[in-house]
């Protein structure tokens, strides 16, 4: 991101994302929007996205950059339209939706750490991806850092 604003790159990592939910490796993948980086990528694809209105989703421009607009928003590409709703309803109202759809057992991986550079993580923020982590092994999906 360059002083604030999308670039090219910022796109290719949705298209990529989009593109891995459209391909059936994950249902669901999260993302950044500011001027159409998810909306864009996602047309593409065939997958769904929206953009939530300003205030509907916590949200922080990447990086900390400037977004003296409000523009900046974090969401998710979704395979499926219920999916979709479904995460919408739970991150804008702050108690999970259910799908109708059983879900199959995940593998699913998690950081708690930066494993690259060794940047101290907000504890709040470790706290809830273990907390997270404990609830989905708790469900029945296999849950390993």
């Amino acid at each position: 991101m360059a002083q604030g604003r999308p670039t090219s790159s910022d796109i290719a990592s949705n298209i990529m994302i989009a593109a891995a939910v459209a391909a059936g490796l994950v249902p669901i993948a999260h993302g950044s929007d500011g001027t159409g980086s998810l909306r864009f990528p996602a047309a593409l694809c065939g997958v769904a996205t929206l953009k939530p209105s300003r205030g509907r989703v916590a949200s922080t421009a990447a990086a900390g950059s400037p977004d003296p607009l409000g523009l900046w928003t974090q969401f998710v590409i979704a395979r499926d339209v219920r999916d979709l709703i479904a995460m919408f309803t739970g991150v804008a109202s702050g108690v999970a939706a259910r799908s109708d759809r059983q879900p199959a057992s995940c593998r699913v991986g998690f950081v708690d750490s930066d494993p690259i550079i060794g940047l101290g993580l907000d504890a709040e923020c470790v706290a809830a991806v273990r907390s997270v982590a404990a609830a989905l092994t708790d469900v029945g999906h296999s849950v390993e850092p």
